[in-house]
């Protein structure tokens, strides 16, 4: 099966780091696109024009992998209505979808984290977006979620703690984090239909199982009545000749009673 990854959080919460560092180096995630990665291979990430042509890069990139159904990764904050119908794009064209989801205690700890990568050389995001994005990037993971086939969360506020994660119908907890609560509630209900649609797909299975059993066998009706044709032929058939020999030895004796009729005459 073709397969999606998408590394979301608000700007500065470590999907990069992720990536390289705390997960399964040996997994392949497929193709890597990565607007920041881009940039860096020919331009600079604090000139905007650089950014725009990068962007437009990792758009065609996208769009290439897709139409190949090609497995590839991604990062995104999930801000944004382009990132939201990727989701549905996704699912439309069959991909499975793997969505890993990095969160802070709060904002501030965004901006600080953005403010150190600033200083190591790396890209700006103003302090405002920031805020923006914090609050939007869980309200779109919430949107998107039930269209993942499977997602882990993680709480990156000191260091990186799975909190859950869910393969398709089941959820799993590990740790609990307070930012994290409402779209746990979510999941959980999530999942919750999903084990509810598994077990009415899997009785419409049984149905239909059913069904081919019987359609594949003669039907115990048309046993029935193909049995009650041909006996009855055969006693329809027994009767007309015994009624036949009956009239034919009936017409014997009238003939013999006939003929001594006349001898005593």
């Amino acid at each position: 099966m073709k397969k999606a990854f998408i590394f979301a959080g608000t700007n500065g919460a470590g999907k990069t780091t992720l990536y390289f560092n705390e997960l399964e180096i040996a997994k392949d995630f497929g193709f890597r696109i990565n607007v920041d990665e881009i940039v860096s291979a020919f331009g600079d990430s604090k000139n905007t024009k650089d950014q725009i042509r990068a962007s437009k890069i990792a758009l065609k990139m996208r769009r290439n992998y897709i139409q190949q159904g090609k497995d590839f990764n991604q990062e995104s904050t999930l801000c944004g209505n382009s990132i939201l119908s990727l989701f549905h794009q996704l699912k439309k064209e069959n991909y499975q979808i793997n969505l890993f989801y990095i969160g802070l205690e709060n904002a501030q700890i965004a901006k600080e984290r953005v403010k150190m990568r600033v200083l190591k050389g790396g890209h700006n995001v103003a302090e405002n977006l920031i805020e923006k994005r914090y609050s939007e990037s869980l309200k779109n993971c919430i949107k998107i979620s039930h269209l993942c086939d499977n997602i882990v969360v993680f709480d990156n506020t000191q260091s990186y703690k799975k909190l859950f994660e869910i393969n398709y119908d089941k959820l799993t907890l590990f740790n609990e984090a307070s930012w994290a609560l409402e779209l746990f509630n979510y999941l959980k209900n999530l999942v919750k239909d999903r084990e509810d649609l598994k077990a009415q797909q899997e009785h419409i299975n049984q149905i239909m199982q059913m069904q081919e059993n019987i359609d594949s066998m003669p039907r115990a009706k048309d046993i029935f009545t193909q049995d009650l044709e041909k006996n009855f032929q055969f006693n329809n058939d027994d009767l007309k000749k015994k009624a036949n020999l009956t009239s034919q030895d009936n017409e014997s004796k009238n003939k013999s009673t006939h003929i001594l009729l006349r001898k005593k005459r």
